[in-house]
């Protein structure tokens, strides 16, 4: 199994204070790895360490086979969609994903209708992004983090302020693009029983500290009592 995602001894700290305290993490080609944690856990931090948004106090990452010093040659292999989307509300969503294309000089024919397709939003037409509902948002912020085919995508909480039915559609898709296009996904959420749905594997976050490492086949209640009792998040 080729490692996609290497860390050792990972920190990330301000002033007196570790938000990510050495961090041992592995993630497999091909996985969807969920990275679970209550609010404040140190998991969006992590993210923006894998992705060079910010820099560590000490340790070591490795993407690709590629270490901390070299990264900046796999930063277009990585997707990223950290917090809110970084859109433009008065242009819709075509006009959005395009000028993401444009700066990444991407201009094949086609390419933005498929992208869009990829992610449901082919019927969003004119609309403008400020009109659209939470989970459209959402599906705009994934569209542009896969724009460049990478092959590599972090995802921040992205079922979050979802309904049911918001939440199943982004699972959906998120399994989808695993599955026909290859893609290894890193999914952070403080949400247990939604991510169980479509993780491959797991690493739970406590107070910056990756705390176990487990995949889903050996997801057990034991498992969900043991992150309960770390977090007393919601399973």
């Amino acid at each position: 199994m080729e490692v996609l995602v290497q860390t050792h001894n990972l920190t990330k700290q301000y002033r007196q204070h570790k938000v990510v305290s050495n961090v041992n993490l592995s993630v497999n080609k091909g996985e969807i790895y969920g990275l679970i944690g209550r609010n404040g856990a140190g998991k969006t931090t992590i993210l923006r360490l894998l992705c060079g948004l910010a820099k560590p106090t000490e340790g070591e990452i490795s993407l690709f086979g590629q270490k901390n010093h070299d990264m900046i040659y796999t930063q277009n292999r990585v997707g990223i969609l950290i917090e809110n989307p970084g859109v433009y509300p008065n242009m819709s969503a075509k006009d959005n994903v395009k000028l993401k294309c444009l700066a990444m000089g991407i201009s094949s024919k086609g390419y933005i209708a498929e992208l869009l397709a990829d992610v449901g939003l082919s019927a969003a037409g004119k609309k403008k992004v400020k009109h659209f509902s939470v989970g459209m948002k959402q599906r705009l912020g994934i569209a542009l983090s896969l724009v460049g085919n990478p092959e590599l995508v972090l995802l921040d909480e992205p079922i979050n302020g979802l309904d049911p039915q918001g939440m199943a559609e982004i699972r959906e898709m998120i399994i989808k693009l695993n599955k026909e296009k290859g893609i290894t996904f890193i999914i952070s959420s403080h949400i247990l029983g939604e991510l169980s749905k479509i993780a491959t594997s797991f690493g739970i976050i406590d107070k910056g500290e990756l705390t176990k490492q487990i995949l889903k086949t050996a997801l057990t209640e034991d498992l969900e009592e043991y992150y309960l009792s770390l977090t007393g998040g919601i399973p």
